[in-house]
């Protein structure tokens, strides 16, 4: 079997198209990461040093030396991120430090393009461009809600800002839905958008974090019983020990000590007392029925007391009277 040489010569050129494609396409991801990192490092300095008196796009300051770390520079872009969003501009900051930290992990794993997916996983969207447009409306859904919170709740916080409270969307969405949905309203329309653009812009679910979240307190109140429990048995089982150990003492001693003859005991019986008969119980005393006669084997009857010697009787007088009537 013969091959052609244009065809393994074509082979070997397209072989070294890819890898050298490969190799760039390393190269400039690496760099991507690295001038990401260098971005976000920036506006993070320039918006923490931030300071109201510096001369910037939307003031003129006082006319000393910038008071940010990053100068004049730092200083302008500090200023231009608080005007347009006010402190809502921190969302943008969070969804970009998210999105290079999930590009840096990509390409820890060994993909060659960091930024490929950089926003959702691959079966999160069926195509690159939906999971990017999902990242986006949720991140303007995010950013919308904060801006009017924070023109609506927070505005003490104003004087600290170059514009408004929420900077532009904050100004145009707050005074609107504070007059179509009232201030309650407002703030309960904008809590649930902000709530749906988070879980968007950083790929979680809510319900999956709470049950997570009452998984994790749940397991350390059992782990805190399990151990109470521990503790009350450990203790309970020392007592029981120092217990049965006294016994066993007590009982050795018992038998060690020499045995003694115990006394007799001696019941001492208290000698009868005749009581002195009642002068009343031998008054009321019931005559016999019968008496004993010397001159006859049979008792006489005597039921009852002996006549009287004198009996009172009626007139004759009285007598002859009730005969007449």
């Amino acid at each position: 079997m013969t091959y052609s040489l244009h065809n393994l010569a074509g082979q070997r050129a397209a072989a070294g198209q890819d890898a050298s494609r490969d190799g760039w396409r390393r190269f400039s991801s690496e760099i991507s990461l690295v001038l990401g990192f260098i971005a976000l490092a920036v506006w993070l300095v320039s918006m923490v040093t931030y300071s109201p008196l510096d001369t910037a796009w939307s003031t003129s300051g006082v006319g000393a030396a910038a008071n940010n770390r990053l100068g004049q520079p730092g200083a302008w872009l500090a200023d231009a991120s608080y005007y347009l969003l006010g402190y809502s501009v921190w969302w943008c900051f969070a969804a970009a430090a998210r999105a290079w930290l999930g590009a840096f992990a990509r390409r820890l794993r060994g993909g060659d393009d960091a930024f490929a997916h950089q926003t959702m996983d691959a079966g999160a969207a069926p195509s690159r461009a939906l999971a990017q447009a999902w990242f986006w409306l949720g991140l303007v859904l995010l950013v919308c809600a904060s801006a009017a919170l924070e023109w609506t709740r927070f505005y003490s916080h104003e004087a600290n800002l170059p514009g408004h409270g929420g900077g532009i969307p904050g100004y145009f969405l707050g005074p609107l839905g504070m007059q179509w949905l009232g201030f309650t309203g407002s703030g309960l329309v904008a809590i649930s958008v902000g709530v749906l653009g988070s879980a968007m812009v950083f790929g979680f679910s809510w319900l999956l974090l709470a049950e997570r979240l009452g998984a994790w307190l749940f397991a350390q109140i059992e782990t805190r019983r399990e151990k109470i429990a521990f503790e009350e048995d450990i203790a309970l089982g020392q007592q029981a020990a120092q217990a049965r150990a006294q016994v066993l003492v007590e009982e050795r001693q018992e038998e060690s000590a020499p045995s003694q003859a115990k006394p007799a005991v001696r019941v001492v019986e208290a000698a009868p007392v005749e009581l002195p008969k009642s002068e009343r119980v031998q008054k009321e005393r019931q005559k016999p029925l019968f008496q004993d006669l010397p001159d006859t084997k049979l008792p006489q009857v005597d039921l009852l007391d002996a006549a009287l010697t004198r009996q009172e009787t009626v007139a004759a007088e009285t007598l002859e009277m009730t005969s007449r009537m």
